[in-house]
């Protein structure tokens, strides 16, 4: 079943397809788990890039195996630390467990069952 985006209340098609316009969106599942994430954190989940097609994936310099290419990947960037903190948890509270962190309040976030979890990563480059 696909997503009702009339029941989305804190992020748009727009922002979770893919940016390249091929109309590939992200998975319902996470897309419901961001919501519930959302409503607990109180704090915005500014997406940067979420589902990717292969082509999209390429040019955003994203691995083979991206979780982006499975609709099952979200990449947000807070505005502050207080913000990511709050975020982080409320992620983790609803049972994500998957995380890389970038500089600038920037973290990945993914639900990919084909990848080992728990996981948590530190990246040192700005790119998420």
């Amino acid at each position: 079943m696909g997503i009702n985006w009339d029941k989305v209340q804190f992020f748009t098609r727009a922002e979770l397809s893919c940016r390249c316009g091929c109309g590939m969106e992200p998975d319902p599942d996470l897309v419901e788990d961001l919501e519930a994430a959302r409503a607990r954190a109180r704090v915005p989940f500014p997406v940067t890039s979420c589902a990717r097609c292969l082509a999209h994936n390429s040019a955003a310099g994203g691995v083979p195996d991206s979780a982006h290419m499975k609709g099952l990947a979200v990449d947000i960037v807070f505005k502050s630390s207080a913000d990511m903190f709050e975020g982080v948890t409320a992620l983790i509270a609803g049972g994500f467990d998957r995380f890389v962190f970038y500089p600038g309040h920037r973290i990945h976030v993914d639900e990919d069952p084909a990848k080992p979890a728990p996981m948590m990563k530190v990246k040192r480059e700005t790119k998420p």
